[in-house]
């Protein structure tokens, strides 16, 4: 017996050229429809940068094309009390030519926090405007009641602060560091440099910097690398910790670690990833951009608990 699928049964009843109407009305309504790509729905927010007192976290997506007149807006939520924020300190920058947007969002708040992307009308804009503008004159940002009906365009994701890694677990569940001891934020990026290496096995590589800004020890158990569109597999992740000339001048200490114990606060350590080798430099600055070179996926210890492996999008 022939099984048919739904899209053949549709097809079957309204005829093929109603039915391939209907297909490319679908895909084009779908193509303008925009979409939060980073975070993904439960994860952890990354690439934090100071705002105040707190920290600012990167948020990317996609939108096709962006009508005339309107904006891509960013708000949070704490949906308990359904309070909205917008985030007018970072205007949100939206590329024409390949529809990629990015903007950042106060990490201020409860975890999990929802995170609602919206193209706002001219009206929209100036009601989120007069709330930035507002909040920042009395330093009192009084949360919205709902997201503007008009803003009919939207689409949200939940994602988890790093304050808040065991939130919702407790402290009794093995292997999760209490709530007690959580850590905000863990590891700042602070530097991206594409290298080229004529002379080694990977000729073009990525260095990357961090730091430990969770004003605790921590060990730094083995990391994994996701190579991304320019990115290419590595067997074994290595660290090396800063020299006493200083990162900036790329002082390094020679001997290279797979796992680092006691990471003090503060401490710098490097480490790289290799990339295709006939890729140009401009290239390689336009994925780092984009964040479109791979994931550094690292496991970390606290006082005798691991912490969730933290995700640094490159």
């Amino acid at each position: 017996m022939c099984l048919m699928t739904f899209g053949g049964i549709l097809e079957g009843l309204l005829g093929h050229a109603v039915w391939s109407r209907l297909s490319s009305w679908a895909r084009t309504v779908s193509g303008r429809k925009i979409e939060i790509t980073a975070p993904r729905s439960g994860e952890i927010l990354s690439d934090p940068e100071p705002l105040g007192s707190g920290f600012s976290y990167e948020v990317r997506g996609h939108l096709k094309s962006l009508p005339d007149g309107h904006q891509i807006w960013l708000l949070t939520a704490d949906e308990r009390f359904e309070q909205y924020r917008p985030q007018g300190f970072y205007p949100v920058q939206y590329d024409e030519k390949t529809g990629e947007w990015k903007g950042r969002i106060n990490g201020s708040g409860t975890s999990p926090l929802r995170i609602f992307a919206v193209v706002a009308p001219p009206t929209s804009q100036d009601f989120f405007r007069y709330f930035q503008r507002c909040g920042d004159e009395t330093k009192r940002y009084s949360p919205l009641n709902r997201i503007p009906p008009e803003c009919r365009n939207r689409h949200s994701v939940q994602a988890r602060l790093i304050s808040q890694l065991a939130a919702g677990h407790g402290s009794s569940v093995s292997g999760r560091i209490p709530n007690s001891e959580a850590l905000t934020p863990i590891l700042t990026i602070l530097d991206k440099e594409p290298v080229r290496q004529p002379t080694a096995v990977y000729k073009s590589k990525l260095y990357i910097v961090l730091r430990n800004d969770s004003g605790k020890d921590f060990d730094m158990l083995a990391a994994t690398w996701e190579p991304g569109d320019i990115g290419l597999p590595l067997p074994k992740q290595l660290w090396q910790l800063e020299g006493s000339g200083g990162w900036q001048t790329r002082s390094w200490q020679p001997k290279e670690y797979g796992e680092v114990q006691n990471v003090r606060p503060t401490q710098v350590l490097s480490t790289w990833v290799p990339l295709v080798p006939a890729i140009q430099d401009p290239e390689v600055r336009r994925n780092i951009v984009q964040k479109r070179v791979g994931t550094l996926v690292i496991h970390l210890k606290v006082a005798g608990h691991n912490l969730e492996a933290q995700r640094v999008r490159l």
